[in-house]
């Protein structure tokens, strides 16, 4: 196995679920790549039922416990090549690249909203190819001093519908009568769902005779679960809100009528857009850079600013009152889903792979006073 991809996440996370999705591509490219992740975590389990090379780890916290294993498979599996796809490894094999110059070294960054802070330093400079999900990170990760010849943007890929079986819009079901809007992330600030709250009580307060009843459901858990209800309360809209906690969210993206994404930071927002438009749902999402190099305003997504609840009650009016637009927005998805098929990131991976290893022997994007 010349490529070994590192994930030591234990929870389901986007990185885990782009981590499959790139191993499956490779596989089925014909291209050789071992996984390794904790035992028994949702991406061992997947990789398990996708019959994925698959290497489980028992001990996978960060250190030199992991750093012996790493070190034992590469010398082991003929591994040439390291990916890691989460922040935490990144240290560890960044130690082992030191260790073995001839090994090449790829991270991948999802999200920037940590304003920076894991796209620097020492262990950074260890990294032949950083890729970048996103031009915001890619900004950010030049801000922060990465080489533009290390830099590389490889957007995300969409995930396939959900398996033969799985009672997509079963929950909740979508109703007849009733406009129902589907928000999905984390119950935290940087998903601003208090914007969409305000946004929601905006709406209500409208006097239009022609506007369907309505409601919002909002899929995800965090530490913002009791302020939201409380919020809602205050602001007389609680009896139009679910709050569904920690679930699938294309089980229930199925059964709306529209999306809304309010963030105002981090990656959630894309994976709502890719969802949604796998599943033939319109999106309202806020112009973050990570939202706009996925989608065209009024073509395959209705933007809005962040933090304007106003502008947010505009185009959920819109969504609910011009059903021409919500067909053009779900056209538009699905011909910009295209782009972001699992195929498409097998083969943008695969070419930067070919690329490192067949540098000229001896090369490498670390320099001695890195070292």
């Amino acid at each position: 196995m010349s490529v070994l991809l590192v994930h030591l996440g234990f929870a389901a996370s986007d990185e885990g679920e782009q981590t499959l999705l790139l191993a499956r591509a490779l596989r089925d490219a014909g291209r050789e790549a071992l996984l390794a992740c904790p035992q028994e975590s949702p991406l061992a389990v997947a990789a398990n039922d996708a019959d994925l090379p698959l290497v489980e780890l028992e001990n996978a916290d960060p250190g030199l416990s992991l750093g012996w294993t790493l070190n034992r498979l590469v010398r082991e599996r003929g591994v040439r090549l390291i990916h890691t796809l989460e922040p935490r490894v990144l240290t560890t094999v960044a130690l082992l690249r030191r260790r073995r110059r001839e090994l090449r070294f790829v991270h991948t960054v999802l999200a920037a909203s940590d304003k920076g802070k894991k796209l620097r330093g020492w262990s950074v400079r260890q990294i032949d190819a950083l890729v970048c999900a996103g031009t915001d990170v890619a900004a950010l990760a030049r801000a922060g001093g990465v080489e533009d010849t290390k830099i590389r943007v490889i957007l995300p890929a969409a995930r396939p519908p959900l398996p033969a079986g799985v009672p997509v819009g079963s929950v909740g079901g979508r109703s007849n009568d009733r406009f129902i809007f589907v928000a999905a992330g984390p119950l935290n600030p940087a998903a601003d769902h208090a914007s969409l709250l305000q946004a929601m009580a905006c709406v209500q307060t409208m006097s239009i005779d022609d506007l369907p009843e309505w409601e919002v459901r909002i899929v995800g858990e965090g530490p913002l679960f009791g302020a939201l209800l409380d919020s809602a309360e205050k602001l007389g809209v609680r009896d139009r809100l679910s709050l569904i906690g920690g679930q699938d969210r294309r089980v229930f993206l199925g059964a709306a009528d529209a999306a809304v994404c309010c963030d105002v930071a981090g990656r959630n927002g894309v994976s709502v857009m890719l969802d949604a438009w796998n599943l033939g749902v319109p999106v309202a999402c806020t112009t973050l850079e990570a939202h706009r190099d996925l989608g065209e305003d009024k073509i395959s997504v209705l933007f809005s600013p962040p933090t304007n609840p106003v502008a947010l009650a505009g185009s959920m009016l819109r969504l609910m009152q011009e059903s021409a637009l919500r067909e053009r927005l779900v056209a538009g998805g699905r011909a910009a889903l295209e782009r972001f098929r699992p195929v498409r990131l097998g083969a943008e991976y695969a070419a930067l792979y070919d690329e490192l290893l067949n540098a000229e022997p001896g090369a490498s994007a670390v320099s001695s006073a890195d070292c």
